[in-house]
């Protein structure tokens, strides 16, 4: 499992035509985020305090590859992430 935090920058919905190239995914519609992921290390956040001071590059990954969604506050010239995920908050996505 790869631990990372990111800024949700987009939601983008992509609605695949009946060519052949999409496979079984053709005529569906497909749901994307661009994050720009923060520089952690990969710490996680339910087992240390996790700070950062830079983003990385943004990148477009499937929404299913979001589970939880955090907070951040700025402290001494970097970036504190705040879970309050476990058990108490999940992302959902509905229709």
């Amino acid at each position: 499992t790869i631990i990372s935090y990111g800024r949700l920058d987009q939601i983008l919905v992509c609605n695949l035509g009946p060519d052949a190239i999409w496979g079984e995914l053709c005529n569906t519609s497909c749901v994307l985020v661009l994050v720009t992921p923060c520089q952690t290390c990969g710490a996680d956040v339910s087992k240390d305090v996790v700070e950062f001071r830079a983003y990385a590059q943004p990148v477009i990954t499937d929404i299913c590859n979001v589970k939880a969604t955090v907070g951040h506050v700025e402290t001494r010239r970097r970036w504190g992430i705040i879970d309050c995920s476990m058990s108490l908050v999940n992302a959902v996505f509905d229709d």
